[in-house]
């Protein structure tokens, strides 16, 4: 018991020293940086990722093949030097850069990338990155091939998802034992982790790219908002998310400068098109013309926020700047629903949404109301679950339809095939050209050709209108101001791109 409480005492002293007073921490002599997260991770395993968390930790330690610039769009060469894709689009075949080490010293092999995406598609989180699979074989030390079984164009664009892990370590520690104890070769290492407190990551002396110039970073887990606040303000923190409510305060300060990304949430409301009076798309369009999206973002964004009505982001491939959208102009909403022929007023059930659409739902209930479409609010947990189900018939929620590295319009699949009814095709749109597009997207090797079949999805989904956009957050990050930082869109940090002034 003594042992333990010694033990205790002297980890409580650490902390202090480290963390007390809003001093600047330092290993040996050399500033260290403190991240912000807003939860802690579930594992260190790429390939079970499920958390922003993991993902702002996953792009410190690990390196796939290709980079997206998150400002251009374009794909650089990390990992890889070149590929080729065969005649048919069945066959990419890639060549690795040579002397590129992993954290324990050994060599990035081809073995190592076959042996990453054999554990990628096998992932039940993120096997839909190497859709249409097959197999992946290293043809020689700095060679590998991955086959798939049909085209898919956007095969690329999800290749720089995986993260490349060392087999033979992997293999001998197994998932569990990595999942605690991770090596990659990016430009930083994981060498210590408390649960539920913090990660701390070293510069990886041999990274392929040059050493890091901040030599350590401590990932500090808060959980709650105004404990992060105040640990940025007294200069505990160097970087965090900073909410609407709290930008006013920061925008102020002298210490620290604000940076704004465009953000790929976005807030939106659902109507099941298979329950009267939606499944008729003109009472769709005619909420679309109704919502009030300037007061939505006053309110639930204190103003900091985009308005949309174009469920396509600009950023994403796919997006059509002539698609079908939405102005708030209430006597178009009333002339369509008179040309549906409903007779107001009329009884809708309920707004469904979980403790997301908690205040914007009494604005979407008084907007709704201006049309004759009268409901009440129910703000229950499950509201998410019951609508995969069909089981609502209008509501709200928040999606973010990327996948982390890429914006492509594949990825709306999930919310408009007719494969995901039950599923996240919440308005159950089951339109079969819709559903051919996709295919027609996926297997085009042409990009003129995807971005052709895409946008014609842009417009068909606008004209549907079971989802009515919104507006996007914006991303507000708070810096320290003696820290160079790059913020790439969309809330994308990098360790190895800060130093300090």
């Amino acid at each position: 018991m003594k042992r333990t409480v010694a033990l205790c005492l002297l980890l409580a002293l650490c902390a202090f020293t480290l963390w007390g007073c809003g001093q600047e921490a330092e290993v040996d002599g050399e500033r260290v940086l403190n991240y912000c997260l807003d939860g802690d991770i579930n594992s260190a395993d790429p390939n079970f990722r499920t958390l922003t968390a993991e993902h702002n930790l996953y792009r410190q330690i690990y390196e796939p093949l290709y980079f997206v610039n998150h400002d251009t769009g374009e794909m650089e060469p990390r990992l890889a030097e070149n590929y080729t894709i065969s005649e048919d689009g069945l066959v990419y075949t890639f060549e690795i850069k040579e002397g590129v080490k992993f954290h324990d010293g050994t060599e990035v092999k081809a073995e190592d990338v076959a042996f990453t995406v054999e554990q990628a598609a096998a992932s039940t989180y993120i096997g839909t990155t190497v859709a249409n699979f097959e197999s992946a074989t290293a043809t020689g030390d700095y060679t590998v091939e991955i086959k798939l079984t049909a085209p898919y164009a956007s095969f690329l664009e999800n290749v720089v998802q995986l993260y490349i892990l060392p087999k033979a370590y992997y293999e001998s520690v197994g998932s569990e034992g990595f999942a605690e104890k991770p090596i990659g070769c990016g430009a930083y290492k994981m060498v210590d982790r408390v649960v539920g407190s913090s990660i701390t990551l070293e510069a990886f002396e041999d990274y392929y790219r040059g050493v890091a110039p901040i030599k350590q970073v401590v990932m500090r887990i808060f959980s709650d908002s105004t404990a992060s606040a105040v640990a940025l303000e007294t200069g505990e923190v160097d970087i965090m998310d900073i909410s609407t409510a709290n930008y006013e305060k920061f925008s102020q300060m002298d210490s620290v400068t604000i940076y704004q990304s465009e953000s790929p949430h976005i807030t939106c409301v659902h109507m099941n098109s298979e329950v009267y009076p939606f499944d008729n798309p003109l009472v769709r369009q005619a909420v679309n013309y109704c919502v009030d999206r300037t007061f939505m973002v006053e309110v639930a964004l204190d103003g900091l926020g985009t308005e949309t009505s174009n469920i396509v982001s600009s950023m994403m491939f796919g997006y059509d700047p002539n698609a079908k959208t939405y102005d708030y102009d209430l006597e178009q909403a009333k002339a369509l629903i008179a040309e549906a022929g409903i007779q107001t007023p009329i009884d809708i059930g309920k707004i469904g949404a979980t403790a997301f659409g908690e205040k914007i739902a009494p604005i979407l209930q008084e907007n709704l109301a201006a049309i004759g479409l009268n409901a009440e609010i129910e703000v229950t947990d499950s509201f998410i679950d019951d609508a995969c189900k069909g089981n609502y018939t209008i509501g709200i929620m928040g999606l973010v339809v990327y996948n982390g590295v890429a914006w492509d319009m594949d990825a709306y699949s999930i919310l408009f095939d007719s494969d995901a009814i039950d599923a996240f095709n919440l308005p159950r749109i089951n339109n079969p050209r819709i559903d051919e597009l996709f295919e027609l997207g996926r297997s085009a090797t042409n990009e003129e050709d995807r971005l052709a079949y895409y946008q014609e999805l842009n417009r068909l989904v606008q004209e549907d209108s079971g989802w009515v956009m919104l507006y996007n957050s914006l991303t507000n990050i708070g810096c320290s101001n003696d820290l160079n930082m790059t913020l790439y869109s969309p809330n994308v940090i990098y360790f190895y791109d800060c130093s300090w002034k």
